[in-house]
């Protein structure tokens, strides 16, 4: 008897981030200049696009390819201190209260869903960080059917609670610290089912302080991929 040892599900053919490497973007040039396929508060709902431009096309210094995603803090009006927002979904401010803002998968509209049915092991990015005051980064995916909200409970009823549609999360909090080489981080799914997702939805965001936080605080982001680890079958097949 010889031992058989074969892959069995692999990362061959599985779902991708769509535009994870920020190669092609829309807008160029205007405040509401986003990424193909993700959003910012330039095309939220509500309040958000009364804010300022939270992100931008940046050509110096990519962490691979010609462009990367610029994600930095801005000011309203002069005085109020708007989040930078990268997100798969759509950025919503249903009021002036910035704890009831709220980032959400719109499976209606194909401009804030991006289609992911994969179950991958991690989610993998490179950054680098600008941190002024006590700000930190914060990138988290979750994998889910229907609707999906973050966070996923309402405030003051601004929203439905999407727990139920999760099926995965994967959250990560970096440090109050600059980040000046490129760095790699490595978040594993949480899986809390066996169902197949319809939608990712990625939300990321100069700081993770929703209510407070300090104008100019920077977040880079390039290179968003699905890790998808090999299962290792074995077996034993007859020798002659």
């Amino acid at each position: 008897l010889i031992a058989l040892v074969s892959l069995g599900n692999t990362a061959f053919s599985q779902t991708t981030v769509n535009n994870g490497t920020f190669e092609n973007w829309d807008n160029v040039g205007q405040n509401t200049e986003e990424p193909s396929g993700w959003n910012s508060n330039k095309t939220g709902g509500g309040n958000a696009t009364s804010g300022p431009q939270t992100c931008f096309r940046e050509s110096s210094n990519p962490h691979t390819g010609t462009y990367c995603a610029k994600v930095k803090t801005g000011l309203a009006f002069g005085i109020i201190v708007v989040n930078g927002s990268l997100t798969t979904g759509k950025v919503e401010a249903p009021s002036t209260n910035k704890a009831e803002g709220y980032i959400r998968t719109v499976a209606t509209d194909a401009n804030y869903r991006m289609s992911f049915t994969g179950r991958p092991d991690s989610l993998v990015f490179w950054y680098r960080y600008d941190a002024y005051g006590s700000d930190y980064p914060r990138l988290e995916a979750r994998l889910h059917v229907g609707f999906a909200y973050a966070p996923e409970a309402p405030v003051n009823g601004n929203h439905p609670d999407s727990t139920t549609n999760i099926i995965a999360r994967a959250q990560w909090t970096g440090a109050n610290a600059d980040v000046t080489q490129w760095t790699r981080v490595s978040i594993p799914f949480v899986y809390v089912d066996n169902r197949t997702p319809q939608y990712i939805l990625i939300t990321s965001t100069s700081t993770g302080d929703q209510l407070n936080g300090s104008n100019n605080t920077t977040l880079w982001l390039d290179d968003i991929e699905a890790i998808y680890n090999p299962t290792i079958a074995t077996g034993t097949v007859n020798a002659g």
